[in-house]
């Protein structure tokens, strides 16, 4: 095995202590003031799967160029390549997916062995990215030894070479592996086993061959890409997917991320920071000292500063967001890898209800910056179709965005309707949607309040009947309240505002066949001990 000469600063601090790595020039090419979950990103395209098809059966530790423009850098310069050219893993010290003056961009799909044995990690670099390789082998022919466990006992296997590293494996008694490294003391070999790389002490096994033939490795990482530094647009990134029960180790911007069976999208900036999107599986990032365990469905924030290394410890977000997934190669992963999942598509908040339909209870807006698994779908009377959303929400299809395997969601059964109090027709309330000019009045502000008094001007009000007994009512807000009767010509809503950052009480009684009269109560989260309350007059118009 050879090492490159080194290629760029930017590795030096981060993979200081591990053999000899490659610097190169890295050139930050993508400018900020555009968050990942704000971009509106273009979806993953038959076109593109079918030009990412002539990659397919790649050998490992190779790059397959899926789509143009995917330009790689050698240790004597760069090249453009086509689609459908195939390299050799070993050779490439960086990847760019992005034409710079036509702004285009690429798909590069690489195999690499990671040290295991079997199944390779699969990563998909598309979008605008770039991605440099922190070590530079020349070969991938490890000289090997073998080493038999001659006791009649299992032999722990470690992360690393030493007793402080977690068991992480067995070497059952009367067996053989292969041993393909050394530490720099000769006291620990590196074995590759069904379970990933792992360590043995050199005094619990019997040795065939000379010890000395092997390289002295002291590290998790000596497959190609298996550390590396990522740069990338809003809408690029890098796909990782592992297909085994192998544990597989990849450090990204200085943070390690250890899995056996998984799907992730990586993405990286300095504005944004190292964000680790886990479709699938489960994925334990260490990185400044800290441990993170991200299930599916989470996500994971490293700060990294403007040379792309780690600068904070890790978050977790319970939710990906949707937005990162749009622009992702996620065809390119199997047909039952991702669950359909829906996201906001929309500026206004989107309101969904307790079933596939307007005349069902109101909940709490869905989050943009957010995902949701959709677990079934139904219409509504006018034969409208909703999905159903984790959590019982439901939400018209055509006010979400889909992705995943959404054509096997099955239909389901609409939930009972809501209970009401229909109480018998008042003469009082109106037949039919009407509009009223209300007078809010004064804030009338009570309890411990930080903040201001409230200012709302006279605005129109539409109110209507619906089929249940309830009432629908719009002010000022792009949404529509449902009422619900609480007594004679008497209507309530109780949940959150529009803005989701606040309680919202309404107490609504119709006075004559043309006015109304209503107490409003609003409770900010921001200010809780603080009721602000519009006390309206309303006439139809």
């Amino acid at each position: 095995m050879r090492y490159g000469p080194l290629y760029s600063s930017s590795f030096t601090k981060l993979l200081s202590g591990q053999a000899r790595y490659i610097p190169l020039l890295f050139i930050l090419i993508f400018g900020v003031g555009t968050t990942l979950a704000q971009q509106i990103c273009p979806i993953f395209t038959p076109e593109l799967l079918e030009q990412a098809a002539r990659c397919e059966g790649q050998s490992i530790n190779t790059l397959c160029v899926g789509k143009e423009p995917t330009s790689i850098g050698f240790a004597r310069g760069r090249a453009d390549f086509k689609s459908g050219d195939l390299l050799a893993l070993d050779s490439l010290m960086l990847v760019e997916t992005l034409d710079d003056a036509t702004q285009d961009t690429g798909l590069a799909i690489m195999t690499t062995d990671a040290g295991l044995t079997t199944n390779p990690v699969k990563m998909t670099l598309y979008g605008g990215a770039t991605l440099e390789t922190g070590i530079g082998i020349t070969t991938l022919d490890l000289p090997t030894i073998g080493i038999a466990n001659t006791e009649d006992y299992d032999l722990n296997l470690r992360e690393g070479p030493a007793t402080t590293y977690n068991p992480v494996g067995l070497f059952p008694a009367a067996t053989q592996l292969w041993a393909d490294g050394r530490s720099a003391d000769n006291q620990w070999l590196r074995v590759r086993t069904e379970s990933g790389v792992a360590w043995v002490s050199v005094t619990l096994v019997q040795i065939e061959g000379d010890i000395n033939r092997l390289l002295a490795l002291e590290t998790l990482y000596t497959a190609p890409m298996q550390i590396m530094l990522l740069n990338t647009n809003p809408c690029g990134g890098l796909m990782l997917q592992h297909q085994g029960t192998e544990r597989v180790h990849i450090q990204i911007n200085g943070a390690d991320l250890a899995f056996t069976e998984a799907t992730m999208i990586a993405q990286a900036n300095a504005q944004d920071g190292l964000q680790i999107h886990v479709v699938a599986g489960s994925v334990r990032m260490v990185a400044a000292g800290q441990t993170l365990d991200i299930a599916s469905g989470q996500s994971a924030t490293l700060a990294i500063d403007s040379s792309l290394q780690p600068t904070g410890t890790p978050a977790l977000q319970e939710r990906y967001p949707f937005a990162a997934l749009t622009s992702a190669p996620l065809p390119l992963i199997g047909s039952d890898s991702l669950m359909c999942i829906a996201g906001v598509n929309t500026a206004d908040a989107l309101i969904p209800y307790s079933g596939p339909g307007d005349t069902y209870t109101a909940l709490r807006a869905l989050d943009e910056q957010s995902h949701y698994a959709v677990t079934g779908y139904a219409s509504d009377t006018s034969a409208q179709t909703w999905w159903r959303l984790e959590d019982n929400q439901w939400i018209p299809q055509s006010r979400v965005q889909t992705l995943g395997q959404c054509t096997a969601v099955a239909e389901v059964a609409p939930p009972s309707p809501d209970s009401l109090t229909v109480l018998p027709g008042s003469p009082l309330a109106p037949g039919q949607k009407t509009i009223y000019q209300a007078e809010s009045g004064a804030d009338v502000m009570t309890g411990t309040c930080n903040g201001s008094p409230l200012a709302i001007c006279s605005h129109p009000v539409a109110m209507w009947p619906n089929g249940d007994g309830s009432y629908s009512w719009r002010g000022q807000e792009p949404i529509d309240y449902r009422l619900v009767a609480a007594g004679e010509s008497a209507y309530s809503y109780s949940g959150r505002n529009f803005s989701e950052n606040a309680n919202l009480i309404l107490n609504l009684s119709f006075t004559t066949s043309s006015t109304w009269q209503m107490t409003m109560t609003t409770i900010y989260d921001n200010d809780p001990l603080c009721n602000h309350t519009f006390y309206y007059t309303a006439t139809a118009r």
